[in-house]
């Protein structure tokens, strides 16, 4: 009966993973995050060792990022790409490597404290926000789909940025997130802290409202941009042969661009 509930635990996690990937673009659907971080910190708090704990985070984290980062395989299914094989390592392998630093960081906040206290609550967020800054930098980094990216789609919280970086945000978006989780377990001492993390969401809030409405527009009138997008075919593209004529359709773009101090901007 155990395994069975653990199974269904298990697959609940994937499908929160999944669900978070909505949050980030082009959904944005920024208001997901509460009850996938909840439902994912609630879920944490249940398993009582911590092979249960990395197999359930590790699902997690395969969800979203195999839901959010699948579009990387995209430009290996053009036609006439000699690197199809390469498709599967893609949507699979990148997600599977990223989603250890989830199962790793959250293990060890299980390890480390009471799961279902304040401080473990605390310690939960943490980890898992550095999980995030962690896979971000080392060996070089991928800070796709964190976290905190989610406010795109809500630009005034977007603005809080600027005062804490995109990892402090990550941060605040995973207490918000899993702050009715806690509260769910801990009805009286998890008051204060929804009080005040809700008191933080609305004054990040009003914060991004009064940058957005003050910032100031300068445009430059003396300066123009100009974007190259030329019509090559994917066969071409790629081809030894073609190289010439293709670098020669750029320089032809980027002519005539007037008396005005022009950038221009060449595709990648």
């Amino acid at each position: 009966m155990k395994i069975l509930q653990n199974i269904l635990k298990f697959l609940v996690c994937l499908i929160l993973g999944v669900s978070l990937s909505f949050t980030q673009a082009p959904y944005h659907y920024w208001f997901l995050i509460f009850p996938v971080f909840s439902g994912f910190y609630y879920l944490f708090t249940t398993f009582e060792n911590k092979r249960t704990v990395f197999l359930a985070t590790f699902l997690f984290g395969i969800g979203y990022f195999v839901a959010g980062l699948n579009w990387i395989g995209n430009a290996l299914l053009v036609e006439g790409n000699e690197f199809k094989w390469v498709w599967p390592l893609a949507v699979i392998a990148l997600p599977i490597v990223l989603s250890l630093f989830t199962a790793l960081f959250t293990t060890v906040a299980h390890i480390i404290s009471d799961k279902k206290s304040v401080i473990g609550f605390l310690c939960f967020c943490a980890l898992l926000s550095l999980s995030e800054f962690v896979r971000g930098n080392v060996f070089t980094g991928l800070p796709w789909n964190l976290y905190g990216y989610t406010w795109l789609g809500l630009m005034p919280i977007a603005q809080t940025t600027s005062l804490i970086g995109p990892y402090g945000l990550t941060l605040l978006t995973i207490l918000w997130g899993s702050t009715f989780g806690f509260f769910y377990i801990q009805k009286q001492n998890g008051i204060l802290l929804v009080a005040i993390l809700t008191l933080t969401f609305l004054a990040s809030f009003a914060y991004g409202q009064i940058r957005l409405g003050t910032a100031e527009v300068i445009y430059n009138e003396n300066v123009q941009v100009k974007i190259i997008q030329p019509n090559i075919a994917q066969e071409f593209k790629w081809n030894p042969q073609e190289l010439a004529n293709n670098f020669e359709k750029l320089v032809k773009l980027s002519q005539n661009t007037g008396n005005k101090k022009t950038v221009i901007i060449w595709p990648e």
